[in-house]
């Protein structure tokens, strides 16, 4: 039925070419935009999670950022590190090289001090976005021995979390410039007085000096003697050393001669001082010597005095003897004595240097367990303590202070030399444990730009699977609706022209 009010085929038509028009907007805009899901009302769940994502990936690209300045941070300070090792080294190379008799001290202590004065320039040029984690004033307004470098980004249950890559730069300070913690240092560890820390280290070095002086003048009335007038071999004398018990050996008859010894008692005088492992070793080596010095017997055919002929035994055999030998004899005993002189003396020596190196100990656990001095830098902490062969002056040593200069081959001044080995050595372990926290902290951060640019990648990955268009299919459609435009245009205008045909029929 013809209707001049309703045209049903137009209204098909119309909305035909409405929902081609709607669909091929709909492809335009996918196409221009490359996204599939524009907006929220393209699909409200996906726009949403998609939205997150890209908030999250622009994080990520922050913390991208913050990585690559932490790991030039980091390796600026590994390279310091580094570079101080190899300088630390050379000192230690130095000063066992200086351990060596003869060698000029004076002029290895020039290419030391040169050496000192690189590690503080080395320390104080590594500086990088003006920070320094090597020579630090712990003092400041502000100061925070935690350095953090932002390490991840993650969301948890809509819970937003940064990490962070935590470096204690009190494992990496070389030096500390702060003069309140410096002043607390020597004041607590080289300030000399009775009492104080050091002044207790030179008060043993002054102890041990006079004991082991005064046990040696003690011991010089233990001597051998061989009286030619009563053939008589004497050890000792009225107030031989306190604790020392020797035999005195008349000539004896055949058999019963009697070899000469010692006991050393090592609850008194020189066996206290020397201690009971090192009094029993001299009382051995002093008795052996004696034991190889031999025995005197008289002549069995001959009767004893002056000229008599004698028997004389040792390692060697016996022999007899007249009195025209008794400069022989006189020489024999003369170089035994000279020897255990020699084996006194190096025993004497060996307790000093131990009783020493008891107090440097004790001073060394002192300065460990100081709390100020556990603030200070690897190469201006105190390590040791060091003093005059007489104990009159000492010093508190750090890897900066040592000096060389006016050491001299004696035994205590090459102790003082294997002391400054021990502090530098004691600094290198010290510098290694630095440079592998540095190191590790470098590590870390490299995998973290790893895994932060892989996971931007993923989070774009899956933004694109939520919203991104399929362009090849969404061209093809395009082309499609816009045939479908055009035909749903040509269908309106027919059912359009039907009411034309209605006005034919009246003409």
């Amino acid at each position: 039925m013809a209707s001049l009010f309703t045209n049903a085929s137009a209204q098909t038509a119309l909305q035909t070419l409405t929902a081609a028009s709607k669909n091929l907007a709909t492809t335009q805009s996918r196409v221009s935009t490359g996204y599939r899901i524009n907006t929220a009302e393209d699909n409200a769940a996906y726009w949403s999670i998609a939205t997150t994502l890209r908030s999250d990936v622009n994080a990520l690209g922050a913390v991208q950022d913050a990585l690559g300045l932490g790991a030039a941070t980091i390796d600026t300070v590994y390279t310091g590190l580094n570079d101080t090792k190899d300088l630390l080294d050379q000192i230690k190379s130095k000063l066992v090289a200086a351990s060596q008799p003869g060698v000029p001290r004076k002029q290895i202590q020039a290419e030391i001090t040169q050496l000192q004065n690189r590690l503080n320039n080395v320390s104080g040029s590594t500086v990088i976005n003006s920070e320094s984690w090597l020579t630090q004033d712990s003092s400041v307004d502000g100061y925070n021995n935690v350095k953090k470098v932002v390490g991840s980004f993650t969301r948890s249950g809509g819970v937003v979390t940064i990490d962070t890559i935590n470096v204690d730069i009190n494992d990496t300070k070389l030096y500390e410039t702060s003069k309140t913690i410096n002043t607390a240092v020597e004041g607590s560890l080289n300030s000399a007085g009775a009492g104080t820390t050091i002044g207790k280290y030179t008060t043993a070095v002054q102890t041990a000096n006079a004991t082991a002086s005064a046990q040696a003048t003690a011991f010089e009335t233990l001597i051998l003697k061989y009286d030619a007038s009563t053939d008589e071999l004497t050890l000792g004398a009225a107030g031989a050393p306190a604790g020392v018990d020797s035999t005195t050996a008349p000539i004896g008859s055949g058999a019963s001669a009697t070899a000469l010894s010692i006991d050393i008692d090592t609850t008194g005088g020189a066996g206290v001082f020397l201690g009971a492992e090192a009094t029993a070793a001299l009382q051995k080596a002093i008795n052996a010597e004696l034991s190889a010095l031999g025995t005197f017997s008289d002549d069995a055919d001959a009767t004893n005095g002056t000229g008599a002929l004698k028997k004389y035994t040792n390692v060697g055999g016996t022999v007899d003897l007249t009195s025209t030998q008794d400069a022989e004899i006189a020489k024999l005993v003369a170089d035994t004595n000279t020897r255990i002189t020699n084996l006194i003396t190096d025993a004497l020596n060996t307790a000093k240097q131990d009783a020493i190196n008891l107090a440097r100990t004790e001073y060394e656990t002192a300065a460990t367990g100081d709390v100020d001095n556990a603030k200070l830098g690897i190469f201006d902490k105190v390590r040791t303590v060091v003093s005059s062969s007489d104990g009159t002056s000492a010093k508190a040593v750090s890897v900066s202070n040592i000096d060389i200069s006016g050491l001299t081959d004696t035994d205590f001044d090459l102790s003082v030399l294997s002391a400054y080995v021990s502090a530098v050595d004691d600094a290198l372990s010290d510098l290694t444990y630095s440079a592998s926290v540095v190191g590790a902290a470098k590590a870390r951060i490299e995998g973290n730009k790893t895994f932060v640019k892989n996971l931007i990648d993923a989070n774009n990955r899956g933004i694109g699977q939520l919203v991104d268009a399929d362009l090849n299919e969404e061209s093809t459609k395009l082309k499609a609706l816009q045939v479908q435009e055009q035909l749903a245009i040509q269908a309106l205008g027919i059912a359009n022209s039907s009411t034309q045909n209605i006005l034919s029929l009246f003409q």
